[in-house]
């Protein structure tokens, strides 16, 4: 056993166990009033493959001295890998998604100033973009334009301003903008997206586009009114979607796509005809590679809700709700049964079913083919899951945790120590995609 890992110690353990049994079970007699008693008791079957181990694991991949969250153990314990700010942030949701934390303002005020100072201590002067460290400027459009949303989720939570002005600020002064020449002017940006092929890869152009969301609106709302005209030119009005065929791509894409709908509250065409889409992919039983395939389907039937209210198609949702909650049991259900795939040992989630991802917008964070949880798959299978499913059903967010787990993770995360790197930085730390195109270790989306 690794003597660096700190760990609750089990008579606390056994009682945070009673706590959170204790709890669900409650939350299980309020909900079943809205959704059964059958699919009532798939959730809480559910809940149960989520245990204090989650928490151990993300404590032990803070960093003290830097003040950030790396993405997987062998990133902490690797040279030439340090924390990420897509990590912490995600970590720190899924912790909050999950009742452990409460508003970062209520954090302690030390960790407050790490987290902050983190944030703070990415940021360029020339661009004002955020960069890593350990990636340099190098990197990839969807990297640089996350990374952006992160730092600034974190700074402005906080009460704080970035140290330079961002590339949002610069393009208030077009001859000082930095955002990349296709969003200086409507017809670079026209041609920009003609030269992506939507209908094949829908998911990869759809993370693309919405990582740089908060680019575009700053660009000004005639960009965002190229865009959408142009996903509506390519949309299929017989299945909502971008492709033909029913699969998890088609529905990955979807969920992309929506999300910057969403950004920009618009009103997504056939909707109803995309919703039909996503509960057949999310219904399917077909083996998943990679957590976002159970994941997205239901991010986007939720979504998909959220839409048709938007777009005041009172009738439609109703209808499509009815059919959602006639299928929860079996949705909860096989939701689950894909989101065990990827299930490790230490009570963490691989982003993939048999690994870690490697690189995350094509940049490194771990191990190539590990097969360990990482933070990005954990939340993605854990609490963001488990919410989507609950907003997608119209009942609480479910309590994952309890009071005593909420205290013991304070405890372990304002005490652990910083850990020594034990293994040397490998010969090659890769970019962009994985070198045996076999694994499903390439991409994160």
């Amino acid at each position: 056993m690794d003597e660096r890992i700190m760990r609750i110690d089990p008579i606390s353990r056994a009682e945070c166990r009673a706590d959170r049994k204790r709890i669900r079970e409650a939350y299980g007699a309020e909900v079943e009033k809205i959704i059964g008693h059958e699919a009532s008791e798939e959730l809480k079957l559910f809940m149960m493959i989520y245990d204090e181990r989650i928490l151990e694991w993300f404590a032990n991949l803070w960093d003290p001295e830097i003040g950030g969250f790396y993405y997987s153990n062998s990133a902490r314990d690797t040279e030439g890998y340090l924390p990420d700010i897509e990590s912490t942030v995600q970590a720190i949701g899924g912790l909050q998604n999950a009742g452990v934390l409460g508003a970062k303002k209520t954090f302690p005020e030390e960790i407050q100033k790490k987290l902050l100072s983190f944030a703070k201590s990415l940021q360029d002067e020339e661009d004002g973009f955020f960069y890593h460290p350990q990636w340099g400027k190098d990197v990839g459009i969807s990297r640089r334009g996350r990374d952006l949303n992160w730092a600034l989720d974190v700074i402005r939570s906080l009460d704080a301003e970035p140290n330079y002005p961002t590339p949002l600020k610069r393009a208030e002064k077009k001859e000082d903008s930095t955002l990349p020449d296709y969003l200086k002017s409507t017809e670079a940006f026209k041609a920009y997206l003609e030269g992506f092929d939507l209908e094949s890869n829908s998911y990869f152009v759809g993370n693309l586009i919405q990582s740089q969301a908060i680019q575009i609106k700053a660009a000004g709302e005639e960009f965002a009114d190229i865009l959408f005209a142009w996903y509506e030119k390519h949309q299929r009005p017989d299945n909502g979607v971008w492709q033909e065929a029913v699969n998890y791509h088609g529905a990955n894409g979807l969920m992309k796509i929506c999300l910057s709908y969403s950004a920009f509250r618009r009103p997504l065409p056939y909707a109803t005809k995309a919703m039909e889409y996503a509960i057949k992919v999310a219904m399917s039983d077909r083996f998943i590679h990679f957590c976002c395939q159970f994941y997205n389907p239901l991010v986007t039937i939720r979504m998909l809700l959220e839409n048709l209210e938007l777009a005041g198609a009172t009738k439609e949702r109703e209808e499509a709700y009815a059919k959602l909650i006639e299928l929860a049991p079996a949705l909860i259900r096989r939701t689950k049964e894909k989101a065990l795939t990827c299930k490790r040992d230490d009570g963490s989630f691989s982003y993939n079913h048999n690994c870690t991802a490697y690189v995350s917008q094509g940049a490194p964070v771990a191990l190539f083919g590990e097969p360990e949880g990482d933070v990005n798959g954990t939340c993605l299978s854990s609490t963001g899951t488990i919410f989507s499913l609950c907003r997608a059903l119209g009942i609480p967010n479910a309590p994952i945790y309890g009071n005593r787990d909420k205290e013991e993770f304070l405890k372990l995360w304002t005490s652990v120590k910083q850990k020594e790197k034990i293994n040397p930085k490998p010969r090659d730390l890769y970019f962009g995609n994985a070198p045996d195109p076999k694994h499903w270790c390439s991409y994160k989306g």
